[in-house]
């Protein structure tokens, strides 16, 4: 068994152009007039924050689960700004496009099937630039942020998430904020390592049998989970025959197209002789968070499908799949 897994009259005429041009520069400038200036001794801030150089992710993982989020990073200095207009606010993605992925904040980190959120102290989120902003007095001094990277579509192993400014705050033109990693991360798959099994089910004799719809001993055998990252909250695993299903009640399976025995298959069970549900994800109950290698004890065992039973070899193959949340 294998389990695989984007002249004078010219002069006059420049300097009526100078004249012109000289005053629809002065009502241009009287229009763009500014909406949010800072006080004095105002100025920008720079957050930067410190991801990790490797972040493991599960594969399949649900999108929108936040996989890391940062300590709390406090803005301090004076930051004091004032808007004295209606203005458009909100923060500037710089590193992919400007569309939030959905209403609670995620902009996306360029094609890579990961966004980021800021979350304010209060637990909201910092919008995605452009949102109505309101007249008033402003400081930043004294608050505080946190950066979160979720899942929002598949995501490669190495994909790299780049150091640098990743997003600005806007308070109409002025930036009062920049924000920035101050070192790449890349992303790894958090998986465990499972070896292919060959279950030796040995020389059994058909005379063990009693009658259709019974069995031979079974055969113990384990699936071993190896070095199993910290991480991961939850292992779900099941079995697909390659062959066919003939009993799904005892989890019987059909021999493959090289056996040359007839009249029987080969039943799956778990550790306690009880039939092992086929094509269903089951949990891994002792599984632990921190990590490590685990095993799934199961057992295989020959199962007589037919009245007439042929001697000969007679071998099944099933497919190990683990689903990692």
């Amino acid at each position: 068994m294998r389990f695989n897994l984007v002249q004078h009259k010219k002069r006059q005429f420049y300097a009526i152009t100078a004249f012109l041009i000289s005053a629809l520069y002065v009502f241009f400038c009287e229009d763009v007039k500014a909406d949010c200036t800072f006080n004095s001794g105002g100025n920008a801030r720079f957050v930067s924050f410190t991801p990790p150089t490797n972040l493991p992710l599960a594969r399949n993982l649900p999108l929108g689960t936040v996989i890391y989020k940062s300590p709390t990073y406090i803005i301090s200095g004076t930051n004091n700004y004032v808007c004295t207009l209606p203005h458009m606010s909100g923060l500037k993605n710089l590193v992919g496009g400007q569309s939030p992925i959905n209403d609670v904040g995620f902009l996306p980190i360029g094609t890579t099937g990961l966004a980021y959120r800021l979350r304010y102290q209060d637990g909201s989120y910092l919008h995605a630039y452009p949102v109505n902003g309101v007249s008033g007095s402003f400081d930043l001094n004294n608050t505080s942020y946190n950066y979160e990277v979720i899942k929002v579509g598949q995501v490669q192993e190495g994909t790299e998430i780049l150091a640098g400014d990743f997003a600005t705050w806007l308070q109409g033109e002025l930036v009062v904020a920049t924000f920035s990693l101050s070192r790449k991360t890349v992303i790894s798959e958090l998986t465990c390592t499972t070896p292919n099994i060959s279950v030796s089910m040995g020389e059994q004799k058909s005379s063990g049998f009693a009658g259709v719809n019974t069995r031979l001993a079974p055969k113990a055998f384990n699936i071993a989970l190896n070095n199993c990252p910290s991480g991961i909250t939850a292992i779900q695993y099941r079995l697909d025959p390659t062959t066919s299903i003939i009993n799904t009640t005892d989890s019987v399976v059909g021999l493959t197209n090289d056996s040359t025995a007839s009249g029987v298959g080969v039943q799956i069970l778990d550790n306690t002789d009880k039939p092992l549900a086929l094509g269903t994800d089951l949990k891994l109950a002792t599984y632990q968070a921190a990590g490590g290698n685990f095993t799934i004890p199961l057992k295989a065992a020959y199962y007589q499908v037919n009245k007439t039973i042929k001697g000969g070899t007679a071998n099944t193959s099933l497919t190990f799949t683990m689903t990692y949340q």
